[in-house]
């Protein structure tokens, strides 16, 4: 399929910042685009629970979260099949794969308490489940690793930024987003999406700064550049807006052999997009 690449930059606000899975329609507020691209897209796969969070396998498998039911499916994109991986990922939300034997993922239980947990050959540990300031991970919803080595935790519930370090302490940081959703890290910035919009801060110590008030639910660096889906399709910080008629609301974003995909979290599919 083919669909509008807008290069004009739009902003717009969400109308609902209770609910992570609601379906706001920010269409009154968006201005009206100048330019037209286009952009390839089709359905990857589906995700019956609805897709969370993506991940790349260093084989170059898409891994995928699901809302409910604390399953992780894994999809090939040689074979073109769908896969559930066998270990129980109780609670499951964000994930990360650094290497062949690990898997990184967030878990939460209902938005009270969360943890950044560990799966190595089908046996889960739990590493963290607060800082040390005793304030507990809720609702840890994007996990990406940290400059130092360790681990950044975007949590929804607690409005902030969980700094896992390499050393093993854990730190609480204020980003600037209200309900933070998504991570992405461009030396020496981090950047912070959520319903209320993007942000960037000089990591760790810098002033969080506004870029865009498009609601941001995904965010991934594909050659130098920041993407991020919306509910709408994808943005480019440095672009504009791409909206894909055939998504409800787009969230996680993974690049993998020149592809980028997409994460629908209100639909079933996981899309394939190829950018120009």
């Amino acid at each position: 399929m083919k669909f509008m690449f807008f290069g004009l930059f739009l902003t717009a606000c969400s109308n609902n910042k209770d609910l992570p899975l609601s379906n706001s329609d920010n269409s009154d507020n968006q201005s009206e685009p100048s330019t037209e691209i286009f952009i390839e897209t089709s359905q990857a796969f589906r995700v019956p629970e609805r897709s969370w969070d993506l991940a790349v396998h260093p084989d170059g498998r898409i891994f995928c979260s699901t809302q409910s039911g604390s399953k992780l499916y894994v999809w090939d994109s040689e074979t073109e099949l769908r896969e559930e991986e066998p270990p129980n990922y109780s609670n499951i939300q964000a994930l990360f794969i650094p290497n062949e034997e690990e898997i990184y993922y967030t878990t939460t239980e209902y938005g009270v308490t969360g943890t950044l947990s560990r799966m190595i050959d089908n046996d889960s540990e739990v590493l963290v489940s607060q800082a040390d300031d005793g304030t507990l991970i809720r609702w840890p919803m994007d996990l990406i690793q940290a400059p130092d080595g360790g681990w950044l935790i975007a949590d929804y519930e607690d409005h902030s930024v969980f700094w896992v370090h390499n050393d093993d302490s854990v730190t609480r940081h204020a980003v600037g987003a209200d309900r933070p959703e998504a991570l992405v890290y461009q030396e020496p910035y981090l950047y912070i999406g959520g319903e209320d919009g993007l942000y960037k801060m000089e990591w760790p110590d810098g002033e969080s700064e506004q870029i865009s008030e498009l609601s941001t639910f995904g965010l991934v660096l594909v050659n130098g550049e920041i993407w991020a889906g919306t509910l709408s399709g994808i943005y480019s910080i440095s672009r504009g807006l791409a909206t894909i008629p055939d998504i409800s609301r787009g969230g996680s974003l993974v690049f993998s052999q020149d592809v980028l995909y997409l994460g629908d979290k209100v639909g079933e599919g996981v899309w394939r997009i190829s950018i120009p």
